[in-house]
């Protein structure tokens, strides 16, 4: 390879915006290995890897984990995208559903004297954060 043609892990970085330490560590993974090392063992990256690279960016500003861009990567196709896509989703809306029933027991609060749980999730998520699902102080409400 021609040494104009050759990006240094900084170049590289650089225009993709990728730090230096995740494309270390893309490397160690095998995810994402430079085209050639040199003999100070500096890790030099072609430029037909910025596709690559800017795939792996892309999906990671999706929050697609790196065992599924591994999996992909290893095989582009439109189906296996439309795949990854679709495990996403599932991802997000269960991510969504969970912040809303979290949001739900903020706005409700602890429970007060004579005031039932609303739901059992509510009482193991108290007890989980709290160690007790009651106080022995009676707390007031505010406003």
């Amino acid at each position: 390879m021609n040494q104009k043609k050759k990006l240094s892990i900084l170049e590289f970085s650089r225009l993709t915006g990728i730090s230096r330490d995740n494309l270390r560590f893309y490397d160690r993974i095998g995810l994402l290995c430079p085209e050639q090392r040199g003999e100070n063992n500096y890790r030099y990256y072609a430029r037909h890897q910025l596709n690559s690279a800017y795939l792996i960016g892309s999906l990671r500003l999706l929050e697609v984990g790196l065992e599924d861009i591994r999996h992909y990567s290893a095989g582009r196709t439109p189906e296996r995208m439309l795949a990854l896509f679709a495990r996403q989703e599932e991802r997000i809306q269960a991510e969504i559903a969970r912040l809303r029933e979290t949001s739900e027991i903020m706005k409700l609060g602890p429970p007060w004297p004579g005031r039932p749980w609303p739901t059992p999730t509510a009482r193991c998520w108290w007890r989980s954060a709290h160690g007790s699902a009651f106080f022995s102080v009676p707390l007031r409400r505010r406003g």
